[in-house]
């Protein structure tokens, strides 16, 4: 019984790690790469092989019951959005309902048409949504979980994270989340989302899989032991 107390003690010790190690990922560069109160974020001066993860924490554009269609020169002129926090829940900081949909949006500048993927790490997104990458080259579909809906009975819930990729062919764009939660107590981003590069994002999610199953393995285990 022993070995098995100081093998979950090892697992957990090493999915706490990853955290911490992601965590200081983001404090060394949440200076240089920070997205603005216009919902925008400058990455002329990132480099994924130098400075690693770049979280995109901080006030998304959001729409509220629109599901905003994924297109440039519509997202371009839209102006007047209201600001909600990510990560977070839309209706902790204003006066929106629990339950409903919308679309975040947030402005991407300073790309570079690259033949190597940006990844970005999806995680905590309730309950189900369409994620898009738009520039004025492409609105693509980079993502998605369940069925969205306006309504509870024309929604189906999916919770999952997931690792995507896109390919900027300009050096703007817009990463588009169209949500919706009506099968849990409330809606929005709970968990931060991340850039890197592509193969970063899909070794950082089969790590955090491989330890879940391997964490709930031994758990089963110790249950019939």
């Amino acid at each position: 019984m022993f070995n098995f107390k100081v093998l979950i003690l090892i697992l957990l010790s090493l999915n706490l790690s990853l955290g911490k190690t992601e965590d200081r990922l983001s404090e060394n560069h949440k200076k240089k790469f920070l997205v603005n109160e216009r919902g925008s974020i400058d990455l002329s001066q990132w480099d994924p092989s130098t400075h690693g993860e770049v979280r995109l924490d901080g006030r998304w554009n959001f729409f509220w019951k629109k599901f905003v269609p994924p297109e440039y020169d519509l997202l371009e002129k839209n102006k007047k959005m209201l600001k909600v926090p990510v990560p977070g829940l839309w209706s902790k900081f204003t006066n929106l309902s629990p339950s409903g949909f919308g679309t975040y949006v947030l402005e991407l500048k300073g790309l570079k048409a690259d033949k190597l993927p940006i990844g970005l790490y999806l995680d905590g997104l309730t309950t189900s949504f369409k994620a898009y990458f738009v520039d004025k080259n492409q609105s693509t579909l980079i993502s998605k979980a369940g069925v969205i809906g306006k309504t509870k009975e024309k929604t189906i819930p999916w919770f999952k994270a997931f690792p995507a990729k896109f390919n900027p062919t300009s050096d703007r764009g817009f990463l588009v989340i169209q949500i919706s939660s009506f099968h849990y107590k409330t809606g929005g981003l709970f968990y931060s989302l991340s850039l890197d590069s592509y193969d970063k994002v899909l070794k950082k999610d089969k790590l955090r899989y491989l330890i879940d199953f391997f964490v709930f393995g031994v758990l089963l285990i110790m249950a019939f032991y």
